[in-house]
């Protein structure tokens, strides 16, 4: 799940077609949270003006706030596996509950959804892994599928499962999600998100980038994708944020024509 944080005035429920969205402020101030009462639906694209018009540093602040709060739950996690008696145990349990509690007033995502998604059974806390198959055509277009989460455009992915090479998932996405049969070829770069111009998002995640062969169509049953199709860097269609950026795309030209060799990292 992803959600925008820090929107002006207003404060999203869901991503859907339709965004829900609750005012948390007077329609003419910007720099106090308060609770409000009226439910409104704006579409999308009007969402995402509200996001671009809030100034840049204020956007900033917000999603640094975001990453320090999941920087402590996540040594938090760290005390708690590795805590030797009852006191400190509590203590990190405590830091870790408010941590959350702050999370999901920022997020209204309650906390126990939060804490569904987000601690570890066991073991050291690590940042969760995206995968995207990265494939051009003979025509140098990209491939690119259609998200029913949100209703726009990503590469081909999604998290790494477990059982499978970074290589094998990016075979398999393309697969699934757009019924291209691929092989996966070289690395172009593995990228934290935090990095680059996404939206906060309640998990850790470094971005993998996989350039695949493209093979030929296979069929797919579309499970998490609604269209799929190949698009040049001047016609690429609405992207979800989340998943790719614009920067990103365009590194991933340049990759394929040359003007980037190596491959990128962070």
């Amino acid at each position: 799940m992803h959600f925008m944080v820090g929107v002006e005035n207003f404060q999203p429920l869901q991503s859907q077609s339709t965004l829900l969205l609750k005012p948390i402020g007077p329609a003419n101030r910007w720099d106090r949270i308060t609770l409000g009462k009226e439910v409104r639906i704006y579409p999308v694209k009007i969402f995402l003006k509200l996001c671009s018009q809030k100034p840049i540093k204020s956007r900033l602040r917000t999603m640094d706030l975001i990453t320090k709060i999941k920087q402590l739950q996540a040594l938090t996690e760290i005390g708690i596996h590795y805590a030797k008696n009852d006191f400190d145990l509590k203590r990190y349990e405590e830091m870790s509950d408010l941590c959350f509690s702050v999370l999901a007033e920022i997020s209204d995502i309650p906390e126990s959804e939060l804490k569904e998604k987000i601690i570890e059974s066991d073991g050291y806390k690590t940042p969760k892994v995206d995968v995207r198959a990265v494939v051009f055509n003979d025509q140098h277009e990209i491939l690119m599928v259609k998200e029913l989460i949100d209703g726009l455009w990503s590469l081909p992915g999604g998290w790494a499962d477990i059982g499978y090479s970074p290589s094998e998932v990016a075979v398999k996405e393309s697969r699934e999600e757009a019924g291209a049969e691929v092989k996966a070829s070289r690395l172009i770069g593995i990228l934290d998100k935090r990095c680059h111009n996404h939206p906060a998002d309640i998990y850790y995640i470094y971005k993998v980038f996989i350039e695949c062969t493209f093979i030929g169509w296979v069929g797919s049953d579309h499970m998490e994708t609604s269209d799929f199709g190949f698009f040049s860097i001047a016609d690429l269609p609405p992207l979800s944020t989340p998943r790719n950026t614009l920067e990103q795309m365009q590194m991933l030209f340049d990759f394929h024509h040359g003007k980037v060799s190596e491959p990128q990292f962070d």
